[in-house]
């Protein structure tokens, strides 16, 4: 893919749990913490970050993911629970090479969809792309002719 021959200087600024959190919730979104796994830290520290994190705003963690074994998934969903954190899971697909096992291979449970939508239309956020209004525009790119069109389709 294009994006790994690209280079860029482009400063990024360094927001804290507290700040990312904030933002994504004034977007209308859920504030996950992806990949727990990858901070190889014994459950006692994890359980110890989701409780500062969920103090700093968190709604929940990634516990579903198809590089985890199922003891793994157990103890971050039971940590989660015990913070009062959502479950979250995904596959993490990017593309074929990097992501072998393909889109949907995480194996998460439905149930855990329904209350992270909930919270999602909770806070004014879109679960679906065909719902975010697009202006009319007669300059539009065609990519976002596309997606106004989706956003006026029958559901």
């Amino acid at each position: 893919p294009i994006w790994r021959e690209l280079e860029a200087d482009i400063p990024i600024p360094i927001l804290n749990v507290d700040e990312v959190c904030q933002l994504i919730r004034q977007a209308g979104g859920v504030a996950i913490w992806a990949h727990p796994h990858e901070s190889e830290l014994d459950p006692e520290r994890l359980a110890h970050w989701l409780r500062q994190f969920k103090q700093a705003g968190l709604d929940g963690v990634e516990a579903h993911r198809s590089k985890l074994s199922s003891a793994q998934r157990e103890q971050i969903a039971q940590s989660a629970g015990q913070a009062g954190l959502l479950v979250s899971g995904g596959s993490d697909y990017h593309d074929d090479d990097y992501t072998p096992h393909g889109i949907g291979g995480a194996d998460v449970p439905l149930e855990v969809m329904a209350p992270i939508d909930d919270l999602i239309r909770a806070r004014g956020g879109y679960t679906d792309v065909r719902q975010i209004p697009f202006p009319e525009s007669k300059t539009a790119s065609a990519s976002e002719r596309f997606w106004a069109s989706r956003s006026r389709s029958p559901k």
